[in-house]
C-alpha cells in the first residue's frame, strides 16, 4: 500500500495462471530434489565480477574487477523439515519482493551440516585461456575446500565459445570430462545513471548479452542507523527479469520502502548503500561422476556499485 510517498510492509500472492491451484511444492515432492536427508551435488562457474566502491570518508574510491572461475563439491545432510517451494524460489519474472531486518535479531539457526568433497585435479582449456590451466584447491580452515582460478583482474578473458573441463578424480569424487559453452558476455550498460538513486522516481537498470534462457536480479540494500541495535535496520529488495526484456524498471512503491542514505548518529559522513546487477544462465552442462547425485557448470555475471538512496 502507498500513501503519497509512504508505503506499507511488503507482501505477497500467489496467483495461478488459467484459474489453476496454487500448491506450494516441497523440493523432496518434485521429482527427488534436495529435501531433507543427505545429498552429494557440486558444481564450476565462470564468473566475470566487477564492483565500484564510491569514496567514503577518507577512504578513496576504488573499482575491483575479475574473471574466475570456481567451483565446490560438498555433501549436505538436512535434520528439519525441508523449505517450501516458494520459500527458495526465485522471484518471479517482473516482481521484486522486499525484506527488513533490524540489527540484533537473532539469525534463523541452520539446520544443515556440511561436508566439502574433494574431486581431485580439474583442468580447464578454452577460449582467452592459454594452454591448460589447473583450477587450484585450496582450505581457508574450518574443513571448507574451494576450486579457484582467477583469470584477470580486468574482467576481460572469459569469452563465448566451449570450455573443456576436466576433472581427474579424487577421494570423494570420481573423474568426468565435460564442456560447456558459454554465451555471449552479459554486460550491465547503465551503471553510472545507478550511483545516485531518487526512490520516489523508480530506477531502470538496462543490459545487453547473457544467455536468452537465464534471467537478471536486481538487488539494492540501504541501511538506517539508529543510536541503539534496535533502532538500526537494513533493508534490501529483490527483482528479476528475462535476459531477453533488456532492461527492468524497479517501481517506486518499492524504492521508497528503502531508508534514505544518511549519515550515522555523530558521523560526518554517510555510508552509501548498493545496487547489484546479476545475470545467472539457466543453460548449464551435467557433470557426470560418482560421488554426487548432481554436478553442473554454468556462467555468472555480477555488476556491483556504491548506490545513494535518495
Amino acid at each position: 500500500m502507498q500513501i503519497g510517498n509512504l508505503v506499507s510492509n511488503a507482501t505477497s500472492i500467489p496467483i495461478g495462471t488459467n484459474g489453476r491451484n496454487c500448491v506450494p511444492i516441497a523440493p523432496n515432492q518434485a521429482g527427488g530434489g534436495l529435501g531433507s536427508g543427505t545429498h552429494s551435488f557440486g558444481g564450476l562457474s565462470l564468473v566475470r565480477q566487477s564492483t565500484s566502491i564510491a569514496a567514503i570518508g577518507p577512504v578513496p574510491a576504488q573499482t575491483i574487477k575479475m574473471d574466475l572461475i570456481g567451483g565446490v563439491f560438498e555433501k549436505v545432510t538436512t535434520s528439519a523439515t525441508p523449505p517450501q517451494g516458494s520459500e527458495i524460489d526465485v522471484v518471479s519474472y517482473g516482481s521484486c519482493v522486499v525484506s527488513t531486518r533490524v540489527s540484533g535479531q537473532p539469525a534463523t539457526p541452520s539446520t544443515a551440516t556440511v561436508q566439502y568433497l574433494d574431486a581431485g585435479a580439474i583442468t580447464v582449456n578454452g577460449p582467452g585461456i592459454t594452454g591448460s590451466r589447473q583450477i587450484a584447491k585450496s582450505s581457508p580452515g574450518g574443513g571448507i575446500l574451494l576450486y579457484s582460478l582467477l583469470l584477470d583482474n580486468t574482467a576481460t578473458t572469459l569469452a563465448a565459445g566451449t570450455y573443456n573441463f576436466t576433472g581427474s578424480g579424487g577421494p570423494d569424487v570420481g573423474s568426468f570430462t565435460a564442456s560447456y559453452t558459454m554465451p555471449p558476455a552479459f554486460t550491465c550498460t547503465n551503471p553510472s545513471s545507478l550511483a545516485t538513486i531518487v526512490r520516489a522516481n523508480g530506477a531502470t537498470v538496462t543490459w545487453i548479452g547473457g544467455d536468452p534462457a537465464g534471467y537478471v536480479t536486481i538487488a539494492g540494500q540501504s541501511n538506517l542507523t539508529g543510536a541503539t541495535a534496535a533502532t538500526t535496520v537494513s533493508v534490501s529488495f529483490t527483482c528479476t527479469a528475462r535476459v531477453t526484456d533488456g532492461s527492468f524498471t524497479v517501481p517506486p512503491f518499492v524504492l521508497l520502502a528503502m531508508p534514505p542514505t544518511t549519515a550515522a548518529p555523530g558521523a560526518n559522513f554517510a555510508i552509501p548503500g548498493s545496487l547489484t546487477v546479476s545475470h545467472i544462465g539457466t543453460t548449464i552442462t551435467t557433470i557426470q561422476a560418482s560421488g554426487i547425485e548432481f554436478g553442473g557448470i554454468g556462467s555468472v555475471f555480477v555488476f556491483g556499485a556504491s548506490s545513494t538512496y535518495q
